[in-house]
């Protein structure tokens, strides 16, 4: 297990070499990471190629938390190599800006990952609808493989598609499909939609 966060401050011009090498030492034979921590390490588009390196060579990789980072440009290729990764249970993109094409990237990159269980996507997207509930329908579709369990999302991102997705979650029931197990952060008086009653804010 390897934590870095907050580890890596401005005054290391090269922290991208750092990582480079550290990455190249973990994927010998000999070495296996299961863990790794980068989050708040201010990491940016020019490291994203490391990160991939990563994703596709460590096959004993089971968590990955990028919090507070920047994945903007790269992301296809991120996602190209979720899509070969094995291993993966968790993945955290708290507060990582991610635009609605990334947030479609990263759908299809889910859509077949068997392993992946919790993903955290807090801060990471407005996610104004119809593209949350896209996103949900695309990686818990009936064809999909993935064994995805637990979505960790914030209010803001939750309460514009909620109509829809409560709709979704009784078409998957009529059908029998498992349902969709959200978890929701920031959630304050202010930030409820008018129409719930305080029984449904409660719930």
């Amino acid at each position: 297990d390897l934590f870095l966060a907050n580890n890596f401050n401005s005054i290391i011009i090269n922290k991208y070499l750092v990582l480079k090498y550290l990455i190249e030492c973990l994927c010998e034979k000999d070495r296996s990471l299961n863990i790794l921590d980068i989050s708040v390490a201010g990491f940016t588009e020019q490291h994203i190629y490391h990160r991939v390196l990563l994703l596709v060579h460590s096959h004993s990789l089971q968590e990955l938390n990028l919090s507070f980072n920047s994945l903007s440009t790269g992301f296809a290729l991120f996602c190209s190599a979720l899509k070969m990764n094995k291993s993966l249970t968790d993945l955290d993109f708290m507060e990582v800006p991610l635009s609605d094409d990334d947030i479609l990237l990263l759908a299809d990159a889910l859509h077949q990952h068997s392993k992946l269980s919790t993903l955290g996507l807090f801060g990471a997207n407005s996610f104004q609808s119809p593209i949350f509930l896209w996103f949900l329908q695309k990686v818990f579709c009936a064809s999909s493989r993935s064994c995805l369990s637990k979505v960790e999302v914030d209010s803001v991102q939750y309460y514009p598609a909620m109509p829809q997705l409560e709709s979704y979650q009784a078409s998957r029931q009529q059908n029998d499909r498992p349902q969709i197990h959200l978890k929701i952060y920031n959630v304050c008086a202010d930030a409820l939609p008018a129409f719930m009653t305080e029984q449904e804010a409660t719930k």
